[in-house]
């Protein structure tokens, strides 16, 4: 069961967390003020396991306060879809090493991002140390070069 929300108001996100196994938020009104105060609902989230924020445009600064919940030991939360969030490098740095750490995270999708080669060696590099994430989507960013040779040999440390 996915419930929808549409128009967000902040203050009341953290009940709206709390409540909610699965979640779709469609648009979030300021979306680094909303992104930081979902960070904060996430780390007191026991229940939320499927958060959709794709196309919040959620930039880098709201994903440092995500990738910081979701690092946290507690963190319960299994799938993630930050696609087409503009997140670029930076954003992609700051989940990289949430990954590091987490240990729930099963489906992470950072579809349309604009993440060059910088976030996609820090995704390889994290995904090295991280043996829960079975689902990673990159697809339509501009990763060549370097970054797809270091996602390669990553996936393949892991098959191995």
């Amino acid at each position: 069961m996915v419930s929808e929300v549409k128009f967000v108001i902040v203050s009341p996100l953290n009940s709206l967390i709390h409540s909610l196994p699965h979640s779709h938020i469609s648009t979030l009104f300021s979306p680094q003020t909303a992104s930081l105060a979902l960070a904060n609902a996430l780390r007191r989230n026991r229940s939320l396991r499927e958060l959709n924020l794709n196309n919040n445009y959620a930039a880098s600064i709201g994903t440092a306060g995500l990738a910081a919940a979701l690092s946290s030991p507690d963190a319960v939360l299994e799938v993630l879809d930050l696609s087409g969030n503009e997140l670029g490098d930076n954003g992609s740095c700051s989940l990289a090493e949430m990954l590091k750490r987490n240990k729930t995270l099963l489906d992470l999708n950072l579809s349309s991002n604009h993440i060059g080669e910088t976030g996609a060696l820090a995704l390889a590099r994290a995904m090295r140390e991280n043996r829960t994430l079975s689902s990673l989507n990159l697809q339509k960013n501009q990763i060549i070069g370097e970054g797809a040779r270091a996602l390669r040999e990553a996936l393949i440390s892991r098959e191995g």
